[in-house]
């Protein structure tokens, strides 16, 4: 018994630890970004957590946040007051189409069709993949054109893992 309570003493405090922590909050940062299963070019890891805190530098990105939420520009949908919804990208980007139908496009004054998933100003369709690659390769280009201190991948295999 006494060695049972031991054992799960150590264990609780190496689980407390500030490196265990750190170990378990950066793993679970790691979002794996594979909607259709095996790819061409083979799934992204986003790292969430390194992401978290940026904002997009790209001038024509339509959805500007500022530095106190800049989750909101990823994070680009709000509720019916204006906050906004920190919801996974394929709750309204599903594949190729696909989508319910309800997400309108009211920043453009066009009147798209509201069928499957959301769309851009020129009325095409943002499924999943494409609403990634113009999101995330924009903020990596104008990222790098800025010059911060970083320098984002914009090639495929910067962030598709290998197969």
């Amino acid at each position: 018994m006494r060695a049972k309570l031991i054992i799960i003493s150590l264990f609780l405090f190496a689980m407390l630890s500030p490196v265990a922590q750190r170990a378990w909050q950066q793993d679970a940062s790691i979002i794996t970004l594979n909607v259709k299963g095996a790819r061409e070019r083979g799934a992204v890891k986003f790292d969430h957590q390194a992401h978290q805190g940026r904002l997009n530098p790209d001038a024509t990105w339509p959805y500007k946040a500022s530095a106190t939420a800049s989750c909101s520009g990823c994070h680009h949908s709000s509720n019916e007051v204006g906050l906004p919804q920190l919801w996974q990208c394929t709750v309204c980007h599903r594949t190729a189409g696909g989508g319910e139908g309800k997400y309108v496009n009211q920043r453009c004054g066009k009147g798209c069709d509201t069928a499957g998933n959301p769309k851009n100003c020129d009325c095409d369709e943002l499924y999943f993949e494409r609403a990634f690659h113009d999101s995330c390769i924009g903020c990596h280009r104008a990222t790098n054109e800025q010059k911060q201190n970083l320098l984002a991948p914009v090639s495929c295999s910067g962030c598709h893992a290998s197969k």
